[in-house]
């Protein structure tokens, strides 16, 4: 029989602590539990990022090489040692001819690369020659001059046409034009045993007064020319 007083069946009796020890008890339980799962969650996090961090490289660099690349230079990586030395082989020597302080032609070799046809070869010797000397001489051809075509015939006549600054650039002076005409002619002769005269074009049409008094209507010879068989003015001096 229940007694005055006591709490009604089924409540925690009061005063032996039942009802006040179950909520400190749920409290310590359920922060147990959260922290727990904190735990977790940075023990993941923290395996995440160090996963990313060994498979993601940092920016700007790259993962790691490959064993067989330890050691290589990579700018070397495709590089055929035989490249340079064929290189090489294709560059024959050229002479140049440009002038002294005392007027007179001069040689200067120079190694250039060797191309086909020889008509192609004939241009890139006038464009050097255009260029200007590098061991103390004088130019000969105007710095502004542009091959616009060059043919060489099957005679041994090269026909050499060039851009208005050839004539621009050799307008004020015959001597000057003389001696620009010969430095093409003594040039184009050496080096290609193809041509044994050269006839001069500008913008495709024949000149007659380069310089003023210069006609080059006929195709020049050089002395070396003449010699193999060539037909024209001696000395390179148009006729």
């Amino acid at each position: 029989m229940a007694r005055a007083g006591d709490p009604p069946a089924g409540c925690p009796d009061s005063g032996g602590g039942r009802l006040h020890d179950a909520r400190p008890r749920a409290r310590s339980a359920a922060a147990g539990w959260g922290g727990v799962a904190i735990g977790a969650i940075a023990i993941l996090a923290m395996t995440a990022c160090g996963g990313a961090q060994q498979t993601v490289p940092p920016e700007g660099r790259e993962g790691p090489a490959d064993a067989g690349d330890h050691g290589r230079d990579p700018n070397m990586a495709d590089a055929d040692p035989n490249i340079a030395f064929e290189a090489e082989e294709n560059r024959i020597p050229v002479t140049l001819y440009f002038v002294t302080e005392d007027g007179d032609l001069a040689p200067e070799v120079r190694r250039l690369t060797r191309v086909d046809p020889a008509s192609e070869m004939a241009r890139r010797i006038v464009e050097e020659l255009a260029g200007g000397p590098r061991e103390g001489l004088h130019p000969t051809v105007p710095p502004e001059t542009t091959v616009r075509a060059l043919h060489i015939g099957a005679d041994g006549t090269a026909y050499l046409d060039l851009d208005q600054g050839f004539a621009r650039g050799l307008a004020h002076g015959s001597e000057d034009a003389l001696i620009a005409v010969r430095s093409l002619a003594e040039t184009l002769t050496t080096n290609l045993p193809e041509i044994l005269r050269v006839k001069i074009l500008v913008e495709g049409d024949e000149v007659r007064d380069l310089g003023g008094h210069l006609d080059l209507s006929h195709p020049v010879v050089p002395e070396a020319a003449t010699a193999r068989g060539g037909e024209g003015s001696p000395d390179g001096a148009p006729r």
